[in-house]
């Protein structure tokens, strides 16, 4: 049963590269997880040679199941927009993963934000991007591809992944509305990442759902 005395964890990674992303997103997702009391976990992962590390770094989430009953994926260039909205509010019952779709181009879904909660059949899937990776890992966009496959041709993987729409856990910021859970910049350079997150968190740093600026001062933009 999803409850507040969950133990649950958000778990991110970073990099060298986008520090001064992360330095936007990063304090966003810790100050998110203070609030709710849920442990917050960033990683160091070097993307220029993906390959190499992936593994590693799943092998190290899946040793978060031991200790949490909810375990949330968040990308870097993401940020906990709503504060009112906790993880366990999106969960039903009968849930075991969450993944969102995308609503900005012709591909269906996005792997940077998805909510695990440790059941057998959810531990079973995620030991299965592990074991499959000499499938996915050189498909474009990697494991995200090798899911949205499985969910084509797998009834088994349909019954444990629901995929919600983008506006519940992964809007992008030309569609994202005040009140929207989580805005995800991603699709852009790190450029208009970093200008976006700055942005964001300048106007609502606080996770509000309402936005009290004086009327002369400049509304905020989508680069």
């Amino acid at each position: 049963m999803v409850g507040s005395k969950m133990k649950i964890t958000i778990h991110t990674n970073t990099s060298e590269k986008i520090a001064e992303l992360t330095k936007y997103t990063g304090l966003n997702h810790l100050e998110y997880c203070h609030k709710h009391g849920y442990q917050y976990d960033s990683s160091i992962f070097n993307y220029d040679d993906y390959n190499k590390n992936i593994i590693r770094e799943l092998e190290s989430i899946l040793e978060l199941f031991k200790y949490n009953d909810i375990v949330m994926l968040v990308g870097a260039d993401t940020m906990f927009m709503n504060w009112n909205i906790k993880v366990e509010d999106l969960l039903r019952p009968e849930d075991h993963v969450l993944v969102a779709r995308e609503n900005s181009a012709w591909w269906p879904i996005n792997n940077e934000v998805m909510i695990y909660k440790n059941t057998p059949e959810a531990i079973a899937l995620f030991q299965r991007w592990i074991d499959d990776f000499e499938i996915w890992k050189y498909y474009p966009w990697t494991l995200q591809t090798h899911l949205w496959n499985l969910i084509q041709e797998d009834q088994l993987v349909r019954n444990i992944v629901r995929v919600v729409d983008a506006k519940v856990m992964n809007q992008h910021p030309k569609h994202w509305q005040l009140g929207d859970y989580i805005v995800h910049f991603y699709g852009m350079p790190i450029n208009n990442k970093i200008s976006l997150a700055k942005q964001f968190h300048e106007n609502w740093g606080n996770g509000t759902a309402t936005w009290k600026i004086k009327h002369n001062q400049e509304r905020p933009g989508v680069l």
